[in-house]
């Protein structure tokens, strides 16, 4: 299920793609009895008993056994998963704002101060996408800012940018991407590089058999 913003989850997730997994809260028993974890059991093979980490194609986070602090390694267990698992593309739920109680705020930034707004495979439900906004400035979110490039690039360092860069290439992600736009060659295999253009504009020549 694709959204306009790579980063935002849609509202309402009816189906996922082969590489989408849908992240709910849970309890510890994997009991999935109501809100998105009963969705998850029902749609997505969340299963029964499995109330922690990866389940069917869903992902399970605990929230109903305590404060924000119980929760917190769950949610930098979640963060470290999805950094191994980059070909994935993960839809986070309003993940503890239901029977658990919590605030969007305070959800979106226990998922925030984890690191997770740095993952460009992860997407966020639209109202904390607000709260990160509120966190940092434009320039500061993470989630927002684009990597810096080398002034002088060679075909070598566009093709490790390429690699870096697999997933959101792969999966049509602009956001997040390196912008380089070459000004004039310095000579066989030197570019001075102003402003941005985009990485994708490179990709059929750079990324074939990048592995």
């Amino acid at each position: 299920m694709k959204s306009k913003y790579p980063k935002l989850a849609p509202d309402k997730i009816e189906s996922l793609s082969m590489c989408e997994v849908f992240v709910f809260g849970s309890n510890l028993q994997g009991h999935h009895t109501g809100g998105a974890a009963r969705y998850a059991y029902k749609h997505f093979g969340a299963e029964w008993g499995v109330g922690i980490g990866p389940t069917g194609q869903c992902y399970a986070i605990p929230t109903m056994h305590g404060g924000v602090d119980d929760i917190r390694p769950y949610v930098e267990d979640f963060v470290k998963y999805a950094k191994s698992h980059p070909l994935n593309r993960f839809l986070l739920t309003r993940i503890g704002c239901g029977i658990a109680g919590f605030s969007d705020k305070q959800m979106a930034m226990l998922f925030y101060d984890a690191g997770a707004s740095k993952l460009p495979n992860v997407a966020f439900p639209e109202e904390w996408i607000v709260w990160y906004a509120t966190f940092a400035s434009i320039d500061q979110c993470s989630y927002m800012s684009e990597p810096n490039v080398p002034e002088v690039l060679t075909d070598d360092v566009l093709r490790e940018l390429c690699r870096e860069y697999l997933y959101q290439i792969g999966a049509g992600i602009r956001t997040g991407l390196p912008f380089v736009r070459i000004r004039y060659v310095l000579d066989d295999n030197k570019f001075l590089c102003i402003f941005r253009a985009v990485l994708f504009l490179r990709r059929s020549a750079l990324c074939v058999g990048s592995g």
